[in-house]
């Protein structure tokens, strides 16, 4: 994964807390979550065919996960996301796609909402610290 990509990620976590409108309807803390070897993610694609992509991960919480991609993705797109757990095990957790927003070139920032809640404690690379602003 491209150095970039990192400087993406840090521009977008620099942001003032509060500062998107989807802030105030957050139920999970968010954590920062980088992986610099990427994580993979198999899209449900309409085709019948799934797509595997290698994403860079920005923040995951009980509820979801934050990444980035070099294509739009359209919200309601079905996909599994496989974690790597502080004990190096692949772990795979559906969900569906709930936002994808350009942020430049080719490259988006698109949302997960998890199927079912996870411990983001249990994933490697996963920083304690709750992100500023991210509770609601």
């Amino acid at each position: 994964m491209s150095d970039a990509k990192d400087l993406y990620l840090d521009q977008l976590d620099r942001r003032k807390p509060g500062s998107k409108p989807d802030a105030d309807r957050r139920l999970h803390e968010r954590h920062e979550h980088r992986v610099s070897e990427g994580l993979e993610v198999i899209f449900d694609a309409f085709d019948g065919q799934p797509v595997t992509c290698r994403v860079r991960p920005r923040n995951l919480s009980q509820g979801g996960i934050a990444f980035l991609h070099e294509a739009y993705v359209y919200p309601e797109t079905r996909c599994t996301v496989v974690l790597v757990s502080v004990t190096d095990q692949p772990i795979e957790v559906s969900g569906k796609v709930v936002g994808c927003r350009h942020i430049t070139g080719k490259l988006h920032e698109v949302a997960m909402s998890f199927d079912r809640t996870i411990e983001p404690d249990d994933f490697l690379e996963c920083v304690q610290e709750a992100l500023p602003g991210t509770e609601s």
